[in-house]
């Protein structure tokens, strides 16, 4: 695999928006990621149709291993 530059692009973009990077990985689950300040990202996993806070930053991790699916607003769909 390689690095997706678009969705690079698209999760930079994050920081100054309400919008969150969408990630998926066939067999897994739904990854969202929002820039928050230089290179500290917040990560939310799909999970019941809501998107849960994940202690680990999973940037690299989506870049090289998840499908980019696109950018949505999903403030309405995070638990703490």
């Amino acid at each position: 695999m390689s690095l997706d530059n678009k969705a690079d692009k698209a999760v930079e973009t994050t920081q100054y928006s309400n919008t969150y990077a969408i990630f998926y990985r066939e067999g897994t689950c739904r990854i969202a990621m929002k820039k928050v300040h230089d290179s500290l990202y917040l990560t939310f996993r799909e999970k019941d149709g809501l998107w849960e806070k994940q202690d680990e930053s999973l940037y690299t991790w989506c870049l090289w291993n998840a499908e980019y699916q696109g950018c949505d607003d999903i403030s309405s769909l995070i638990t703490e």
